[in-house]
């Protein structure tokens, strides 16, 4: 994913006035502030939630609107899941299927989880922009119809991508032990549709489905990223991170994640300390993707004397089961 595609200074709202900006050093407070955020978070009647935005306040007209009465009916969240969500189990899964087309995207796991993406407004959905993961359970004969579905769908067999798709893309699926991609698909299942995977209620006996109810996928992990904003993938001009153990980066080789952006993996409830440090520096969401993603932006110095300000970015993607990068703001 290019560091471009999670928007940009004409479509996202203010953050700090200029004369609060403190560049680089308010990335640093922001982090440091997570050494205390445990005592922080213990003593708030109203931990932060799936969307947290700062108390308006007179004069800041562009800052976020307060937000409206939650529809019972929408299931699914952008962001940090609602307090007292309990994780999707188990933690960790053996991807057999993932289908990726301009539709819906789809995750099959061995353990019977079918987790959908959607960027369209149903009425389970996060949102009139974005379903937000939604998770169903299938049997293990479910998972396997579905797996040999696309399996024989295959004219030829390759080696999965090294990194993260962004977009529609061949089908994965394990053959064999291995997880493959379909080089040569068939036209019933490929980048552009493959129905009897993102709607494989349509056809799949009962008997196929432990639970067809659909409900929120609760991540256990998240990736914390950060970049700027127009780096064209180097972040060698990025401000650095005073305290790296702070962020908890990991090194590039990570091939769940992708190569632009310094990202950590950590849990949720580290996400949620991190969340909260960043809400008690008064720093705002990034409104212009606020419906597919949790992201944050600041300005700060550039290292060159009478050069702007640039835009440093962070954002909060959930981990699917096996810690793969859904890529959720990829619409």
């Amino acid at each position: 994913m290019s560091s471009d595609e999670i928007g940009g200074r004409e479509d996202h709202e203010p953050l700090l006035s200029r004369r609060a900006q403190a560049g680089v050093a308010v990335v640093a407070l922001v982090l440091l502030a997570l050494v205390a955020v445990p005592r922080l978070v213990g003593s708030t009647s109203s931990p932060p939630g799936a969307q947290p935005s700062p108390t308006p306040s007179a004069g800041r007209p562009s800052e976020l609107p307060a937000a409206a009465e939650p529809d019972p009916a929408r299931i699914g969240f952008i962001g940090l899941p609602p307090t007292g969500s309990l994780p999707s189990a188990p933690q960790g899964g053996r991807l057999e299927v993932a289908v990726s087309t301009p539709e819906a995207r789809v995750w099959v796991y061995a353990d019977g989880r079918l987790i959908t993406l959607r960027y369209e407004d149903r009425p389970e959905g996060a949102d009139p922009d974005s379903t937000g993961l939604l998770e169903q359970q299938l049997t293990l004969a479910g998972v396997e119809r579905l797996r040999s579905y696309v399996a024989q769908s295959a004219s030829r067999l390759g080696d999965p991508p090294a990194r993260p798709i962004t977009g529609p893309a061949d089908p994965l699926v394990r053959v064999e032990g291995r997880l493959r991609v379909v080089e040569q698909p068939a036209a019933a299942c490929d980048a552009r549709s493959c129905p009897k995977v993102t709607d494989p209620g349509s056809w799949l006996p009962p008997e196929a489905w432990r639970r067809e109810r659909l409900r929120a996928y609760v991540p256990s992990m998240f990736a914390v990223c950060y970049g700027l904003r127009g780096s064209s993938g180097s972040l060698r001009d990025a401000p650095t991170v005073p305290d790296a153990s702070l962020f908890g980066r990991t090194v590039g080789g990570d091939d769940r994640l992708p190569a632009d952006w310094p990202c950590s993996v950590v849990s949720t409830q580290r996400a949620t300390h991190i969340v909260a440090a960043l809400r008690g520096a008064r720093v705002l969401r990034d409104s212009s993707v606020g419906s597919r993603i949790l992201a944050y932006v600041i300005d700060v110095r550039s290292p060159r004397p009478g050069t702007p300000p640039r835009e440093a970015r962070l954002f909060f993607e959930p981990l699917l089961p096996d810690e793969r990068w859904p890529c959720s703001a990829c619409a």
